[in-house]
């Protein structure tokens, strides 16, 4: 045991004079510090619309509750004039302004030509198709019943004082249909929880990601330089067991200094807890560890181990989903995914 830790602190020595497993090793806590101290950013997440409804029967109050309780990327708010809706486009508070004529409610109710409703720029319309639907949709909701019942009435189909009973069912088969999916409407899919109007966001640096494949690369490169070393005859006069010492050892002094490192840089990003990070960090360590000294024992000669090399390490950057994860894209992507040891860290 004391040769062995002895030698592993030989080993370990030599392999942080390597260039570049130093410039892997000190990018980890260069990557954590600028990821700790980026600020978060605010980010816009609503669009603003203005209305001005001149209208005020009672069916005009029903009609601006609607608009409040809307909860999506749009927000609606209501203006006290005309004036006031040319002055909230002018200064670039909204680009969309509506404006309501008077009676254009009263008009549905005695089912005379409804007055246009305005509606007025500044600058893009590419949203317009869209909030054009979602103020139509609250017309809809408050008169396709109403009007249905002035048919009803109309219609001299039922007897006068059947229309109560009638009116109700009509209510009941007007809001199951609305609820439905047999007609297409805008709805909010939010389930009311959409209530920012500000979102904070932070630059993504993959730490975790980079630590896990930074010590799957320390793995491969120590037992690139064994192959390497064993090739020279440096442990031809060792015994098989004393080689497969040197092998595990020489291994683990370029897994050790990273995982170290890598774990206390999680510690400090705090994605889990240090409990389970720890746990996590150690057996993907050993599985590396265990999957390098299977590598350094199928290869004999180190040209072949490096030709191999860099397109394995390509291969598993592409596939382990380090800066993007192709396994959102297709199965066939994650399955292929599951063969790289850095997808699961």
């Amino acid at each position: 045991m004391k040769f062995f830790m002895t030698r592993l602190n030989i080993m370990i020595k030599r392999t942080l004079k390597q260039p570049v497993y130093l410039l892997m090793l000190l990018s980890l806590p260069v990557l954590t510090i600028v990821y700790v101290n980026i600020p978060e950013k605010e980010k816009s997440a609503y669009i603003p619309v203005a209305v001005f409804c001149a209208d005020e029967s009672l069916s005009s109050d029903t009609f601006k509750e609607k608009l409040n309780s809307l909860n999506s990327v749009f927000t609606f708010y209501l203006t006290d004039s005309k004036d006031s809706l040319y002055k909230e486009l002018a200064s670039g508070n909204t680009s969309y302004g509506y404006y309501i004529p008077e009676g254009f409610f009263d008009a549905y109710n005695s089912g005379m030509d409804a007055p246009l409703i305005n509606i007025y720029l500044n600058g893009s319309s590419t949203l317009t198709p869209v909030i054009n639907e979602i103020i139509y949709s609250c017309i809809f909701n408050i008169y396709a019943i109403e009007i249905l019942k002035v048919q009803l009435a109309d219609s001299l189909l039922f007897d006068e004082s059947l229309l109560p009973s009638v009116y109700e069912d009509a209510d009941t088969f007007f809001q199951s249909y609305m609820n439905s999916d047999n007609i297409f409407k805008l709805e909010d899919y939010s389930n009311g929880s959409y209530n920012e109007i500000v979102q904070n966001y932070k630059l993504e640096i993959p730490v975790a990601k980079l630590t896990g494949l930074f010590i799957f690369v320390a793995s491969l490169i120590l037992a690139g330089s064994y192959i390497t070393n064993a090739e020279n005859g440096a442990y031809y006069a060792a015994d098989r067991k004393t080689q497969l010492n040197f092998r595990i050892i020489e291994i683990m002094s370029g897994v050790i200094p990273i995982t170290v490192i890598g774990m206390i840089c999680l510690f400090i990003i705090h994605e889990n807890s240090i409990l389970y990070t720890a746990l996590h960090t150690i057996v993907y360590s050993v599985a590396v560890i265990l999957f390098a000294f299977l590598v350094s024992l199928i290869f004999k000669k180190s040209t072949s181990f490096y030709r191999v090399l860099p397109v394995f390490l390509v291969l598993t950057v592409i596939f382990s989903g380090t800066f993007f994860d192709l396994s959102e894209y297709s199965q066939s992507f994650r399955i292929i995914g599951r063969l790289f040891l850095p997808y699961y860290f």
